[in-house]
C-alpha cells in the first residue's frame, strides 16, 4: 500500500512530526513501513499491510491508526455536492440476480459533468503513489478508492442500455472488451455487471471499454458494491487479470460502509468535473447488519502482556479506533467493533489493539531466556536412526512434494483406496495426493538421468495419503522410500542394516504379495516380513510400464517400508554382549536342492535347530549349470561357530555340521555338493 506523508497528515492535521517520526509511529504500532522516498514536495511511503488489515489499504484507515497511536484527532473528509431536484431512480435501475456473489450494489447519478484534466493537487497526489492521471472522472474514483478503501467504477450512463444495471453470473460464450483493451472469455463461475444487452464489467475486477467515460460523457453512473471475496479471487486468477479494486475485494471490504464512501466519491466527482447529483441512491442491499459485541476483561491485559495499562487508556484507544465501549471493569465491559475491522473478533484481538497503540516499546524486554530441552519422541527417534543410517551408507536424502498425477497416484502398496484428487490443482499433472513414494522418487531419478548421473541411491522419510472413505480426511501413513541403482543383494543388505540399527533382526524376504505386484515386477521383487510374518514393506524392480512412463533408460530397484510398523517393532534398548576372546571356526557348505527352494527355507531349517555355538549364517553363492541335474540348483553358505568360554574343537563343529546336513536332507531333500 502506497500513501504520502502530506496525504495522511491531511486527516491528522495535529501531527507535528517529520516523515521519520511518522514512519516510526506506524512501525511501532504494528503497521510496518518498508521504505519512504521523496516525491516532489512530499514523501511516498510504502506500507507492508498484512492481509488481515484491509482497512489500512485506504489512507483514512492509516490515518485512523496514526491518530490512535499518537492520541490525536482524526479529521474525516467533508464534501457537500450540489444536488438537483431529479431522483436517481428516474435515470437508472439496479437488479441483483446473484445475491450470494453481490449482496449489495449502490448506484448514484451525476449529471452535467465535463470530462477533462484533473486539478493539479489531485494529479500530484496520484502520481506520487504511482498512478497515471487519465481524466477528472477516473482520477476522482481512484483518489476516493485510496482514501476510503472502497473501489468505485464510473459508467457513461448514456451508453448503458435502458440505464439498467443487472448483477448476474456470466453466460457461457460471453466475452468482454475490458478497459485495458483486451478481450476476455467469461464463464458461468464469474459474476458480471450487465445491462439489457450484455456484460459491461467484470464484477469487482475491471470495467468494460464500451461504457467507459470519455470526453463526450455528460452523465455518470457511479457504482459502489460489495462482492464476495472468494468469487473475485477465483475470477481474477482464471482471467489472469488483477486491479486495485480486485486486490481489495479479494480481501473483504466493509460491506456496511459502501454508501458513505459512494457519497464522498460522488461529491468529489462533482467538485472536479462540475455537475450535480440526482437525489437519493438506487440500491439493492442484502447485507445483514452486524452488532457483535466482545466481552473485555481489563485484568487480562496485564496477565497477557505483563504491564498494567489503565482502563481509561484502554477506553481512549478503543474510542479513537471507533470501537463503541459500554460498561466498566466493575460491572463488565462490552466492545462493539465496526465492520471495517473484520480482523477483531475475540478478546485477545482487543488486547492486541490496546498494546500496539499503547506502545510495543512499553513492554519490558527481559535479559534472561529460559531454555527447556524437548525429549525426542519414539517416532522421531526411529525416523532419525533410519534416515541417518541410510545417509551413512551412501544414500542421498530427498524432499519431494506430495502431489503427482492422478494415474500415478492410483498405485498403492498398503491399501485398496482411490487417490485423493484436488479440484483446483495448480498444475494439471499434479492433481492428486500420492499413495506411494515411488512416483516422486522416479521423477528424481529421471532428473539425475538427464544430468548424466547414473549411480543414484535415494532415501526419503515422509507420509503418503490413503483415503479409506471418500468423505473422510485421508490417513497420513508414514513410510520410508529407498531407490538404488545397485544390485539386489546390496539393496537387501541396506534394508537389513537399517532395520538392525533399530533392533529388528529377524527379517524374512518372501515371494511378492498381490499388493506389491501392483507396482513391482513379481519375478524380480520380494515382500519384506518380520519374524511373525507381518508385511513391513516391499522391494524390487518397478513394473516396465511405470519405468516407461518416467522415460528411464535403466531399471532401478525400489524399497518402500512402513515406518509405523518399524516403530512398533523396534527395540531401542541396547544390550551389552562382550566380545569373545576365543577364535571363530568357519565352515562352508554347498547343497543341491530343487530350483524352487529358497534360501529363506534353508535359513529357517538351520535356525530352528539352534545349533550350539552357531554365531552367524550367511548365504554367498548360487549356481545353476550342466553339472547339476535338471531342475536342481546349488546354494552355498557359510556357518561361523564361536564359544564365549573356550576354543571349539573340530569334533564339536563337525557334530553341528552333521546335524545341519541331516536336517536339510530330511526337510528339504538337500544333498551335499562335492
Amino acid at each position: 500500500m502506497k500513501a504520502t506523508y502530506n496525504w495522511i497528515k491531511e486527516y491528522v492535521p495535529s501531527f507535528d512530526g517529520d516523515i521519520r517520526e511518522m514512519c516510526e509511529r506506524f512501525t511501532m504500532s504494528g503497521m510496518e513501513v518498508e521504505y519512504f522516498e521523496p516525491a516532489g514536495d512530499d514523501f511516498m511511503i510504502e506500507f507492508a499491510v498484512t492481509s488481515n488489515r484491509v482497512d489500512c489499504l485506504g489512507i483514512l484507515g492509516l490515518a485512523r491508526d496514526l491518530a490512535a497511536a499518537c492520541k490525536l484527532s482524526l479529521v474525516k473528509p467533508q464534501l457537500e455536492p450540489v444536488m438537483n431536484n431529479a431522483q436517481a431512480s428516474g435515470a437508472c435501475g439496479v437488479e441483483i440476480q446473484a445475491k450470494e456473489e453481490c449482496p449489495r450494489y449502490t448506484a448514484m447519478v451525476i449529471e452535467g459533468v465535463k470530462v477533462g484534466p484533473s486539478p493539479a493537487w489531485m494529479v500530484e497526489k496520484l502520481e506520487a503513489i504511482g498512478l497515471r492521471s487519465v481524466n477528472n472522472i477516473v482520477d476522482a474514483t481512484n483518489y476516493a478508492l485510496f482514501v476510503t478503501n472502497q473501489p468505485f467504477h464510473a459508467f457513461d450512463l448514456d451508453k448503458l442500455h435502458d440505464g439498467k444495471i443487472i448483477i448476474r453470473q456470466a453466460k457461457a460464450g460471453e466475452t468482454l472488451l475490458a478497459l485495458n483493451d483486451k478481450s476476455y472469455d467469461l464463464d458461468p463461475t464469474m459474476t458480471v455487471i450487465a445491462d439489457g444487452k450484455g456484460p459491461v464489467a467484470i464484477a469487482g475486477v475491471m470495467g468494460g471499454g464500451p461504457t467507459e467515460v470519455t470526453e463526450k460523457t455528460t452523465r455518470v453512473l457511479l457504482e459502489t458494491a460489495y462482492f464476495e471475496p472468494i468469487r473475485i479471487r477465483s475470477t481474477s486468477k482464471k482471467l489472469g487479470l488483477s486491479s486495485d479494486s480486485s486486490f481489495r475485494f479479494e480481501r473483504g471490504i466493509d460491506a456496511e460502509g459502501t454508501l458513505i464512501a459512494a457519497q464522498y466519491c460522488a461529491a468529489l466527482i462533482a467538485e472536479v468535473a462540475g455537475g450535480t447529483l440526482r437525489q437519493g441512491v438506487v440500491e439493492e442491499n442484502f447485507v445483514e447488519s452486524r452488532n457483535d459485541k466482545i466481552d473485555f476483561r481489563h485484568e487480562e491485559v496485564k496477565r497477557i502482556v505483563g504491564i498494567d495499562v489503565p482502563w481509561a487508556t484502554c477506553r481512549e484507544i478503543f474510542e479513537r479506533l471507533e470501537f463503541e465501549v459500554a460498561g466498566d471493569p466493575a460491572s463488565g465491559i462490552q466492545v462493539a467493533v465496526p465492520r471495517f475491522r473484520g480482523d477483531v473478533n475475540r478478546e485477545i484481538d482487543l488486547i492486541e489493539e490496546v498494546i500496539r497503540n499503547h506502545g510495543l516499546h512499553m513492554i519490558p524486554a527481559g535479559t534472561n531466556m529460559s531454555v527447556m530441552t524437548v525429549q525426542e519422541s519414539r517416532d522421531q527417534n526411529i525416523r532419525r536412526l533410519v534416515r541417518n543410517g541410510l545417509v551413512a551408507a551412501g544414500y542421498q536424502e530427498t524432499l519431494t512434494t506430495s502431489f503427482c498425477g492422478e494415474e500415478e497416484a492410483a498405485g498403492c502398496f498398503f491399501a485398496d483406496t482411490a487417490p485423493v484428487t484436488i479440484a483446483n490443482a495448480m498444475r494439471k499433472d499434479e492433481n492428486a495426493l500420492r499413495q506411494s513414494l515411488m512416483p516422486s522418487m522416479l521423477k528424481v531419478r529421471k532428473t539425475n538421468q538427464n544430468h548424466g548421473n547414473n549411480d543414484v541411491r535415494l532415501v526419503e522419510c515422509t507420509v503418503v495419503y490413503l483415503a479409506h472413505h471418500p468423505k473422510d480426511l485421508p490417513e497420513h501413513l508414514p513410510i520410508v522410500g529407498m531407490l538404488s541403482d545397485g544390485n539386489f543383494r546390496g539393496l537387501r543388505g541396506d534394508v537389513e542394516r537399517v532395520c538392525a540399527a533399530i533392533g529388528i533382526r529377524d527379517l524374512r524376504f518372501e515371494p511378492l504379495t498381490e499388493k506389491g505386484a501392483q507396482l513391482l515386477e513379481a519375478d524380480k521383487s520380494v515382500s519384506i516380513l518380520d519374524g511373525d510374518g507381518v508385511v513391513l514393506g516391499f522391494m524390487g524392480q518397478p513394473k516396465a510400464n511405470i519405468l516407461k512412463h518416467h522415460d528411464l533408460k535403466h531399471a532401478p530397484l525400489y524399497v518402500e517400508l512402513r515406518l509405523d510398523s518399524l516403530t512398533e517393532r523396534a527395540n531401542l534398548e541396547p544390550k551389552y554382549q562382550p566380545l569373545s576372546r576365543f577364535p571363530a571356526v568357519h565352515r562352508d557348505l554347498a547343497v543341491v536342492v530343487d530350483q524352487g527352494t529358497r534360501w529363506a527355507e534353508i535359513a529357517g531349517v538351520l535356525g530352528a535347530l539352534q545349533l550350539p555355538n552357531l554365531e552367524s549364517l550367511e548365504f554367498f553363492d548360487e549356481y545353476r549349470g550342466k553339472q547339476l541335474d535338471a531342475g536342481k540348483k546349488s546354494l552355498a553358505f557359510s556357518l561361523t561357530y564361536r564359544s564365549g568360554d573356550r576354543t571349539l574343537t573340530g569334533e564339536e563343529v563337525d557334530a553341528s555340521q552333521a546335524l545341519a546336513m541331516e536336517a536339510l536332507e530330511a526337510k528339504l531333500g538337500a544333498q551335499i555338493r562335492k
